[in-house]
Order: C-alpha cells, then sequence, then structure tokens
C-alpha cells in the first residue's frame, strides 16, 4: 500500500496534536499506540502556554472529533522499518515512511513528535539523549486531587528495557523448577511465561523416585507427599491374549500436574514470574569482555540477562467419582495391537488414565474424543477401563500427537551457547512410556541449580560470565548421555508394547519384556539427581558488600 500526503505528523502526543491544530487542515497523523497515548497523569502549563492554546482557538472543535471516516489518524503505525528521501520531480525531495506491516507513505512535509524515542530525530542524526539531574515535587490539580513526581540522574531505567542475572523462558515444571533450584542457591531468576496464568498441559503426571528426589533437594517435597499416596504394585493385562495379566513391582506417586506448578511457585518471589510475555527475538550483544543476552517481547520491551535457560517445551485427563471409585493405590495398564491405555488413582475420587494409538488421528472436541475412545479406539478394553472413560472430566480432556527428540540430536546437538542453554522439555522432548517427562525436567532443574550455584558462590555472589559459561558446559555434559538414554528407553518400551501382532513382537512384549526387562528398566528411575548448594539472597548480599 502506497499513498501521497501533503503533511505527515509523527505522534499523537501534545505535540503532534498541537500542530496538527495549528496547521488548521487535515493531515495524517501516525501514532504506534492503538489509542491517544498518555505517559504521565497532569503537567504543569506556565503563561506562554496558556499564550500558546489561545493562539490556537479550536481546541473544541479538533478534527479528530469527526467522524472515523475522515480522521486523520493512523493508529498502531510503527515506524521500525525506515525513513528516507526520494526525488520527487526535477528540484524536490520528499520524505518516505515505511511502516511495519508493509505500508508505504510519501509526504510533502515530515514533522516528529513521537517523544523521546523518535524515529524521526534518529533519521535526521539528532545526537543522543542525556539524564539531566534529580527533582521532586508536587502540585494541587483541584480540592481532591494532586500530582507528584520524581526523578533522579543515572537511576531510573526505562519500563522498555530491564537488566537480569538469569531469564527463564517458559513456566512449566522444568523452568519453574529451575527458578526454585537457583533461589536456593542464592541466584535470583525471572521466568517468562507466555500464558496469562500457570500452564498444565495434561491434567496429571507420575512421578518415580528419581523425582521425588529432586523435589527433596528442591524442597517442596513435603507438600505433595501427604496428599498422594505411592502405588507399588502394577498390573499389564493383554486384552488379546484372553486377558492375560502381568505383575509388576514398582513405586510411584501419581499427581495433579497444577498441584506441581502451583507448589513450585508458591516457593518463588510474588514478582518472579512475568506473564502475558511473548518472545518476539532473541539476540547476543557485548557489553566489554562479556556477553549478554537481549530477549525482545512482542510488547516492545528488551530484557537483558545474563544467562537465558529455555524451559519452553513442545496428555493426560482425569476421572471423577464424586461417591468414591473403590480401587486401590495400584497401576493398571491394558494392551493391544497398536494400543496401550491405563488408569491409576489420584485420590479416593479421581484417577488418571490415558490411551495411546499407533498411527491414529482424533477428534478435535472434548465430547468427540470421549465418543471415539468408547466406540472405536478402546471398544474391547476390560469394562473398568471404559467406567474411567465415561466418567472423564471432559475439561481436562485433550489428544496430542507424541513427540521425541532422537537420541542422537541430543547426543551431538549444540546444546548451549555460551551462557544460553535449555531444559526439560527444551532438551529432550520424549515420549511418555517411561512415564520420565515431568522427573527428568525435575533432574534439569537441580543439577543447572547446582553447577550456576556453586559458579556464583565461588565468584563470592557474583554472576561472572566466563564462570557461567562452564558451569552451563558442565550441566550439559552431565545431563546429555542421561537424557539420550532416557529419551531411547521410552521410545523402545512404546515400540515394544505397542509393535503389532507378529509372532516375534508378541513374544518379545509378553513372554520377555513384561516378564523380565519391565521391572529392571524402572529401576533405571531411582537415580539421584544430588543436593543443591544452599545459600540464601542475603548472604549473597552480605559476600558481596565485604568484597
Amino acid at each position: 500500500m502506497e499513498w501521497l500526503e501533503d503533511v505527515v505528523v509523527v505522534g499523537a502526543g501534545i505535540a503532534g496534536l498541537a500542530t496538527v491544530v495549528a496547521l488548521k487542515k487535515i493531515v495524517l497523523i501516525m501514532e504506534e499506540s492503538k489509542g491517544l497515548k498518555s505517559t504521565a497523569t497532569a503537567l504543569t502549563l506556565s503563561p506562554d502556554v496558556w499564550l500558546a492554546l489561545d493562539a490556537l482557538g479550536e481546541l473544541r472543535s479538533l478534527p479528530w472529533t469527526r467522524s472515523q471516516d475522515n480522521s486523520p489518524f493512523r493508529l498502531s503505525s510503527k515506524l521500525v522499518i525506515a525513513i528516507e528521501s526520494q526525488e520527487h520531480g526535477s528540484d524536490a525531495s520528499i520524505p518516505v515512511v515505511y511502516l511495519e506491516h508493509g505500508t508505504k507513505i510519501k509526504s510533502k512535509v515530515l514533522i516528529g513528535c513521537d517523544g523521546v524515542q523518535p524515529a524521526v530525530a534518529r533519521w535526521l542524526g539528532l545526537t543522543e539523549l542525556f539524564h539531566a539531574g534529580n527533582r521532586a515535587g508536587f502540585v494541587p490539580l483541584n480540592d481532591g486531587n494532586f500530582t507528584g513526581f520524581l526523578s533522579a540522574k543515572g537511576s531510573v531505567e526505562t519500563m522498555e528495557e530491564t537488566m537480569e542475572d538469569v531469564v527463564i523462558v517458559g513456566a512449566g515444571i522444568a523452568g519453574l523448577a529451575t527458578a526454585v533450584a537457583l533461589k536456593r542457591a542464592g541466584v535470583r531468576a525471572l521466568v517468562l511465561e507466555r500464558s496469562e496464568g500457570l500452564r498444565a498441559t495434561g491434567a496429571a503426571l507420575t512421578l518415580f523416585p528419581n523425582a521425588w528426589l529432586a523435589l527433596d533437594a528442591l524442597g517442596v517435597s513435603h507438600k505433595l507427599i501427604p496428599i498422594y499416596d505411592p502405588s507399588s504394585m502394577g498390573y499389564v493385562t493383554n486384552v488379546r491374549a484372553a486377558g492375560d495379566v502381568q505383575q509388576v513391582l514398582f513405586r510411584v506417586r501419581t499427581i495433579h500436574r497444577k498441584a506441581l506448578l502451583e507448589a513450585l511457585a508458591e516457593e518463588l518471589p510474588a514478582d518472579s514470574i512475568q506473564f502475558s510475555s511473548k518472545i518476539a527475538a532473541i539476540e547476543n550483544e557485548e557489553q566489554g569482555s562479556a556477553s549478554i543476552v537481549v530477549i525482545h517481547l512482542e510488547d516492545g520491551t528488551a530484557i537483558k540477562s545474563k544467562i537465558l535457560i529455555g524451559c519452553d517445551g513442545v496428555h493426560s485427563v482425569v476421572a471423577l467419582f464424586t461417591q468414591g471409585h473403590g480401587f486401590k493405590q495400584e497401576f493398571h495398564q491394558f494392551v493391544d495391537v497398536s494400543k496401550r491405555a491405563g488408569f491409576v488413582p489420584l485420590n479416593d475420587t479421581e484417577l488418571y488414565w490415558f490411551l495411546t494409538c499407533k498411527g491414529e488421528s482424533m477428534a478435535g472436541e472434548p465430547e468427540q474424543i470421549q465418543r471415539q475412545v468408547l466406540e472405536k479406539y478402546a471398544a474391547n478394553f476390560p469394562s473398568t477401563y471404559l467406567d474411567m472413560v465415561r466418567h472423564a472430566d471432559l475439561s481436562t480432556l485433550s489428544w496430542a500427537p507424541l513427540m521425541f527428540r532422537q537420541p542422537w540430536g541430543i547426543i551431538f546437538g549444540k546444546l548451549s551457547k555460551g551462557n544460553v542453554t535449555v531444559a526439560g522439555d527444551a532438551m529432550h522432548p520424549m515420549t511418555p512410556d517411561l512415564g520420565q517427562g515431568g522427573g527428568s525436567s525435575l533432574e534439569d532443574a537441580v543439577v543447572l541449580g547446582r553447577h550456576i550455584g556453586n559458579s556464583v558462590i565461588h565468584s563470592r555472589g557474583l554472576v561472572v560470565s566466563g564462570d557461567i559459561a562452564k558451569a552451563i558446559d558442565d550441566y550439559v555434559k552431565e545431563r546429555r548421555w542421561r537424557a539420550a538414554f532416557l529419551v531411547t528407553g521410552s521410545y523402545l518400551v512404546g515400540w515394544v508394547q505397542l509393535g503389532g501382532d507378529k509372532w516375534w513382537t508378541k513374544f518379545l512384549r509378553d513372554g520377555v519384556f513384561y516378564k523380565y526387562l519391565f521391572g529392571r528398566i524402572h529401576g533405571l528411575v531411582h537415580k539421584d539427581c544430588g543436593k543443591l548448594p544452599a545459600m540464601s539472597f542475603g548472604e549473597m548480599d552480605h559476600s558481596s558488600k565485604n568484597d
């Protein structure tokens, strides 16, 4: 889109609007905000200003009070591309303004009134702005209101740019657990979450002993253990083999995913999680001998950070029995050709159930998903399982493809770069067949928190770029093979169970896997990821002051 204007005014603040009135004609006003902007609540006008307003003389009949069709305003007009001068005829040149959405506007006159971060002034080559000292005061507006102000040289940061020691992207299990781990090690972190609140993709998850060891290191296990009873016995039923049942011994707790997120979030300061923060771009910026990360949000905010941790990774359902379900705290699983399903109690009235199908598609609406499970995918499964599906809480029902990262991508891939790394599903998404998605994320958090915490303690409370880069590299080395092994194990477990009805796959599944290997594989989930170094924020501040 391209058009020509006589006059273009950039900015619908006081200067921009007053200039339009002074010109006494309809001109085009471009404002990047969605409406008239007011960066402060009040301002003081001296006599010369009132003389200027009197000279304008049309304050009660401004052009913008006309119909919307004739409005001179172009709101949400962001001049982020360029301004250039273009030859127009033999003896004139006109400015051309390029807007973010691709529009090009030619104007015979261009007036920059876009405040202290001006696109037009930058194009002209004006010098950068400087802070001009300290001032404070107040003045009455009327009988019931007054306005106050405070400015301080060198001590005020604009809202558009902040500096953090650590930024974590994603407020899922890995993100919140990493923030808690860093806090216990004496390191503050800001968590950026794109959703408007804590997100819980899936209603429940099963945590094996390694996850509880990690939660113990994070100091939150005591909040959850009294609420959820452990399961010590599991039963795997082969639907095709005349209901043949294999008994499996393993100790797990299945918990509400949201309860885990809330338990982790409660450990963090109130301002540690910033919701509705959508990442637009990430870049590195050299600062002296160190490199820092600049995170640009969609709302225009720029956040600088010494460390960036990506935890913004790639489903489960709760069935509700208001009068009680009557099942013991045991895990039940049912296998068929290319299908696997199961359930486990959460408490006396709720059960977590799941269904995995190979190469199948599913409807999008919860009611349709429930109907397809009952009538098509699990129609030949035992009535106990079908009863779970009928009692499903549809608000927790979802269907999603199983995602995993190939193990060689983890072993040979670039999992960090300087002071930037990843954790949780952002590093190692895996199928749910070992129940290790959440547990491995908690392990990541503890290991990363330990390495960064030890580095900061060694530097007497300072986040030193070179030391942090080594700490992150050590974290990647410790987690790389463990994560690759868990991804591989999860995939193989699923492949064996959904491998089809050929004689050799049935022999591997029923004659070897469930009888001899299932319990041994789950023995891998007793790994202790270690403890965290303990140092509070107060100790860090005291250590820094003594340097």
